[in-house]
């Protein structure tokens, strides 16, 4: 089924988090080279799961805006307000994603003081600004979209599938491919065990690597004196 306009928003969206998702087990993955006797077949699994975990965790976060897509008028969402306010959004999108992927890096825990942490913000921020501009770029070619409600309730619905199955054939128990942890930990996605820990009460993300750092980032963040 062909993408209509509005959807190709969408659709960079999943693939900037997926990017984003990749790079961060790449980056756990060479942090974790001393701890893993390496083999090319356990490299393609680790990537292998990754890559549903990530999907699934994409099609859940993607869920309130598919949402958006279907029922949102088409003259409200061509309009000025609603152009602008998806530049927004789409940065601050961007600038989550990429303070996420350092927080789970070595990096995040080698902060000392909150001069490093704002020094560190103030980089991801102009990283942003750069990835932002060929972005923004591709939002603005978007508009207008011009599609019946008939066609957006049809791929709206088609879309929602993949976050239905995903509910009922992915969890925490894939990520066991190997005797290692520390291998184990890598197949899994962050934003998908700390939900899975809250929705179906899986406390196996306790030492992962993966979603374990962020929200010690967070309250380190807090201690000293940042509210988040």
């Amino acid at each position: 089924m062909k993408i209509t306009g509005r959807y190709r928003i969408l659709v960079l969206m999943f693939t900037i988090a997926m990017v984003i998702f990749t790079a961060t087990r790449t980056i756990l993955l060479f942090e974790s080279l001393s701890e893993l006797d390496v083999t090319l077949f356990l490299l393609i699994k680790i990537y292998a799961v990754g890559f549903l975990f990530d999907f699934a965790t994409c099609s859940y976060m993607l869920i309130p805006i598919i949402l958006l897509m279907i029922f949102m008028p088409e003259k409200l969402y061509n309009s000025r307000l609603s152009r602008g306010s998806k530049q927004v959004v789409f940065f601050l999108f961007l600038y989550f994603m990429l303070f996420y992927a350092f927080a789970e890096s070595v990096l995040a825990r080698d902060l000392r003081g909150p001069h490093h942490l704002f020094f560190a913000l103030i980089f991801l921020l102009i990283l942003t600004i750069i990835l932002f501009i060929p972005v923004s770029r591709y939002i603005t070619r978007t508009f207008p979209a011009l599609t019946s409600f008939k066609q957006r309730l049809c791929v709206g619905i088609l879309l929602l599938f993949f976050p239905l199955i995903s509910f009922f054939t992915i969890d925490l128990s894939l990520t066991q491919i190997s005797p290692s942890n520390y291998a184990n930990e890598l197949t899994g996605n962050g934003f998908y065990n700390l939900g899975s820990a809250i929705i179906k009460g899986d406390i196996g993300l306790r030492g992962s690597r993966w979603g374990g750092n962020f929200p010690l980032v967070m309250a380190n963040l807090n201690q000293e004196g940042y509210e988040l």
